[in-house]
């Protein structure tokens, strides 16, 4: 494994694990801002526009500014922003850090891609490299509630921003050891009929997509489907996600051994089918031990699907001129298509739970067969000779 790889899976935990500490204080710190019952989704909404609107920028300016700079930034503005929660007392102040946080995220989820395909590009264990990287997003979100918790319980909320604001510095002392750039002939800007020409892209990103809008739409209607029909109470459903994250992140270690030994991109359209019917499995029981099942069993095939995928993007846009503004805008698509989930399935469930079940697993089984069909670029040109 290349060293400077190592540093890039060390910031990804970092950068998710100031993500979820703030988690666990989110509904208490709403409620000592004065937010209204309406206003609720204001501080959510405004970290998700900063992530739409950062991610495609980032991409851009990743050759003009350089990969070591952009992080460097990202983690200053993220240990500032933490720094300054506990000394902000009204609504407004609160919104504006957490579009600082949303910017910080979301550049710095770019930068840290594109490191990922960048230094793995041409290794025969990329499969695993790619593992490595995935399960190291979910190690930052189980490490980050769980110190959340303890620096609340042990230095109150003002301690525990303070100790998110030392990580963020944390990560500006490691980001310094990172590569400024890679001798590439990406252009600094890119108009949008040149991403547009480029769309076909994000059909083998569809595994990326999927994974932050699953994950999203997962915590929006698990809770409700399992008080509600299965009678679960919420500490449950609380470790029922606690396992899944340890299962998904465990196995990811592990499971990008198969993406290096079998064809990546067919692991991961069957493995993207059979969640889909995992999935839809879940909306019809009325079995706890069924769900439990077969949502552990959904979670399985996720922690290989992942890798495998990320494998498969990363080798379609291998030296591709408009690779990084490429991975910013399917990024900010990614966030878009989450939102509009957001207010899609709770919708769908207050008509039909079960529905709303059918629906996710539907966009599996769609995106299973968009990427069984997808061809790269070089493989097309070459049928048409």
């Amino acid at each position: 494994m290349p060293r400077t790889f190592l540093t890039v899976l060390f910031l990804t935990v970092v950068i998710n694990t100031g993500m979820g500490m703030i988690i666990p204080v989110i509904p208490t710190l709403l409620k000592e801002y004065g937010f209204s019952t309406l206003g609720l989704s204001l501080p959510f909404a405004a970290l998700i526009i900063a992530r739409i609107i950062s991610k495609p920028w980032a991409g851009v300016a990743l050759n003009r500014l350089g990969g070591r700079n952009l992080m460097l930034a990202v983690f200053v503005v993220y240990s500032l922003a933490f720094f300054l929660y506990p000394i902000c007392n009204n609504p407004t102040g609160f919104i504006f850090l957490r579009i600082l946080e949303g910017f910080a995220e979301g550049v710095g989820g770019v930068v840290l891609t594109h490191y990922a395909i960048v230094m793995t590009t041409g290794l025969q264990n990329r499969g695993v490299l790619m593992g490595y990287f995935s399960a190291a997003f979910g190690m930052g979100f189980i490490i980050g509630p769980t110190i959340g918790w303890v620096a609340l319980e042990t230095v109150g909320t003002t301690g525990m921003f303070i100790v998110g604001g030392a990580i963020g510095l944390l990560g500006v002392v490691v980001s310094v050891m990172l590569p400024q750039r890679y001798k590439e002939s990406a252009p600094s800007e890119a108009s949008i009929k040149e991403l547009a020409a480029n769309l076909s892209y994000l059909i083998p990103y569809i595994p990326s997509l999927l994974r932050r809008a699953l994950f999203f739409s997962f915590m929006i209607i698990v809770p409700l489907f399992a008080t509600d029909r299965l009678g679960l109470s919420a500490q449950s459903v609380g470790l029922l996600f606690t396992a899944s994250g340890i299962i998904s992140t465990a196995c990811m270690v592990f499971t990008g051994k198969l993406a290096d030994r079998f064809d990546s991109k067919r692991l991961a359209v069957w493995c993207l089918a059979g969640m889909g019917i995992l999935i839809g499995i879940c909306g019809f029981t009325n079995s706890v031990e069924t769900f439990l099942v077969a949502f552990l069993a959904e979670t399985l095939l996720f922690s290989i699907m992942l890798p495998a995928g990320t494998k498969v993007f990363a080798v379609a846009v291998d030296n591709h001129p408009l690779r990084g503004p490429m991975i910013g805008s399917f990024g900010s698509i990614t966030e878009v298509f989450t939102v509009s989930l957001a207010f899609l399935l709770p919708a769908i469930f207050q008509y039909s739970p079960t529905g709303a079940w059918v629906f996710m697993g539907g966009l599996c089984v769609v995106g299973s067969m968009l990427l069984l069909q997808w061809k790269p670029a070089l493989a097309i040109a070459r049928e048409s000779v």
